[in-house]
């Protein structure tokens, strides 16, 4: 259950003790300006993030027990929720945005990796009923190993929100500027990869196509649930977001969620930190 009153959530931080605070500091490569980037396998807290085994037979779904997600302890009864998230940067000129997502499904895959199904990248675990599909499963790709300065077009099909399956995406171009593409980068300048008409989220990965291109380089195509979103104004300004009263959503965190961050930075060359606490709640 969730809280029928702010006066419920305060009893239950500071009477029943289950309101958990999450400190986290993150640092990632050397970064391009106005291009998303993956915080995964910086280093700090939570620790560096490891990838499965190359290949499109090698999906898997992410929990909170893999490797650089972030751990805490799942609600002993009714529903977890995030309450406020806040953030600043200990990096000169290291502002921008800084989104939560919980990381639910991914596969590392060959920037021209041959076309045929996928296995394993199954995001319905921590996603509401095919009857109440509010959850909002994205497509994030992730460069993981250099991309060289080619371009490949990629399609995909995937479950969609309602739980239809064999559903064509939008073709995905890669790298489409002269230059080589470093790790943990956006495979091009969009956050989420777009989907289709009528579809609004995913729940599944199923197949992938080479239309074009035979470009060198791994990224990971990955299905995460964005969950907050907060800006990072200047060096040291450190700025919080409420998710009960300011933005009242009170997000649903499902059990064994893998918290973990992208960051949209505003200046390039920088290998920004970015720090802060996430408050988590149940009743």
């Amino acid at each position: 259950m969730g809280f029928a009153t702010v006066d419920t959530l305060i009893n239950a931080a500071s009477v029943n003790n289950t309101m958990q605070r999450l400190s986290f500091s993150k640092t990632t490569t050397t970064t391009v300006a106005n291009q998303p980037w993956s915080l995964w396998t910086g280093t700090g807290v939570p620790a560096a993030g490891t990838y499965g085994t190359n290949g499109k037979a090698n999906g898997r779904s992410t929990d909170q027990t893999t490797v650089g997600a972030y751990k805490y302890g799942n609600a002993a009864s009714g529903t977890m929720h995030l309450i406020t998230m806040g953030s600043t940067t200990v990096t000169a000129s290291g502002s921008g945005s800084l989104i939560l997502v919980d990381r639910m499904a991914d596969c590392q895959l060959s920037h021209a990796e041959t076309t045929g199904a996928i296995t394993g990248m199954d995001a319905s675990t921590r996603m509401a009923a095919t009857t109440a599909p509010g959850d909002g499963g994205m497509l994030w790709c992730e460069v993981t190993s250099v991309f060289s300065t080619a371009s490949n077009t990629i399609t995909y099909q995937a479950t969609d929100q309602l739980g239809n399956t064999a559903q064509n995406l939008t073709g995905m171009v890669t790298n489409p500027g002269a230059a080589a593409l470093a790790a943990n980068r956006s495979v091009n300048a969009q956050l989420w990869q777009t989907l289709a008409s009528g579809i609004t989220s995913i729940r599944a990965l199923t197949n992938t196509t080479l239309t074009a291109g035979s470009a060198t380089g791994q990224y990971a195509a990955c299905i995460v649930r964005p969950l907050g979103i907060i800006p990072i104004v200047a060096v040291s300004q450190y700025v919080e977001r409420d998710f009960v009263v300011e933005i009242p959503n009170i997000i649903k965190l499902y059990d064994n969620s893998c918290l973990t961050f992208i960051y949209i930075t505003t200046v390039a060359a920088t290998t920004p930190t970015v720090f802060g606490e996430l408050r988590i709640c149940y009743n």
